[in-house]
């Protein structure tokens, strides 16, 4: 979460979700869990392993397929939040994840109806809610009852444009443009641009993961010779830039051939050749607007890289992302290029 809920905030934030799950019926069902040492189903359990040890829910609701025991799709997520930021950071990394279209959020006063398909900002439906009282009659159509009706799904709308994906790629696509027009000698290199953002996109999730850490990417920064290491440290931080960038280019490169030394190839491959038509600052304008969320000057407004939440983010959903990198490029370039789409 954004922020640490003490003991008392978070028994209070705790009974009123107990209370809440309850009045929804959503205690009653054998597809409703609140820990994960609980959980006993097979199908997506590395989603709700990541929506209880990462995203932080207090409790998940699912679906199954008639009465197998292994069928699981999560359709709920209750969430604890004291304050406006944690439900925030609440919202952004159950969009992030991509697996869960309804996100309840319990607040010390009221409890929050949020779309999980779509990103925060949108939409927030707020009703009062007090234990041990009838629970509003706003809330009944994410009673457990009405999450089971065919009916519900049927009329529910969905929005393929709020989807983390399509948004990712949207911003990745707003960058190029940008980037190409404030480098001329560019203009006509849209998949070398795009291989960089992507390149940067991955780093960014292994370390948000924790796959990738600091010691790790000084150490490879010191093998290949460079002189400094800020790159590991600045990487680290996301939203927060304390200063103009300090890192050296020579440390990206490191950090990122270490990476494919590691997988044994390489996303988006860029040639020694093709490095040489990068500019410097351009490697660190890209990492500012990825990482920090600076303004793209000519347009004066932040694209959308800071509301993904990377620690969250799907092997799926990379995959799609990839995929449709390449979809977007020229057909006979990728062919040419020997670029195509490969399982995760």
């Amino acid at each position: 979460m954004s922020a640490v809920i003490s003991g008392g905030e978070a028994d209070l934030l705790t009974r009123r979700a107990v209370a809440l799950c309850a009045g929804l019926g959503y205690d009653a069902r054998p597809t409703f869990y609140h820990t994960l040492t609980g959980f006993n189903r097979h199908e997506n359990l590395h989603v709700v392993t990541a929506a209880f040890e990462v995203i932080g829910i207090h409790a998940v609701l699912g679906l199954a397929e008639g009465n197998s025991a292994t069928s699981f799709k999560p359709v709920v997520y209750v969430g604890l939040a004291k304050d406006d930021d944690d439900a925030t950071c609440l919202h952004r990394r159950s969009w992030t994840q991509g697996a869960v279209p309804i996100l309840l959020v319990v607040r010390p006063e009221t409890v929050e109806v949020r779309d999980g398909f779509g990103p925060p900002g949108g939409d927030v439906r707020t009703y009062p809610f007090e234990p041990g009282r009838d629970v509003d009659p706003g809330l009944a159509a994410v009673s457990a009852g009405a999450l089971t009706s065919s009916i519900h799904w049927r009329d529910r709308p969905t929005s393929r444009a709020s989807a983390v994906d399509t948004r990712l790629v949207a911003a990745v696509e707003d960058l190029n443009r940008y980037v190409r027009n404030l480098y001329p000698s560019l203009g006509n290199s849209r998949g070398l641009v795009n291989a960089l953002i992507g390149r940067l996109l991955y780093l960014y999730v292994l370390v948000d993961r924790e796959i990738v850490g600091r010691e790790w990417m000084e150490a490879v920064i010191g093998r290949f010779g460079c002189s400094g290491a800020a790159f590991a440290r600045e990487v680290l931080h996301q939203g927060v830039r304390i200063a103009e960038a300090s890192f050296t280019t020579d440390e990206v490169w490191a950090v990122l051939d270490g990476i494919d030394d590691l997988i044994n190839g390489s996303v988006f491959p860029i040639s020694f050749e093709e490095r040489r038509l990068l500019p410097d600052d351009l490697i660190h304008l890209v990492h500012r607007v990825v990482r920090c969320g600076d303004v793209l000057e000519f347009e004066r407004r932040q694209i959308s890289f800071l509301d993904v939440s990377f620690e969250v983010l799907r092997t799926e959903t990379i995959s799609a992302i990839y995929e449709r990198f390449l979809k977007i490029e020229d057909e006979n370039a990728q062919r040419n290029e020997g670029a195509f789409y490969t399982p995760p």
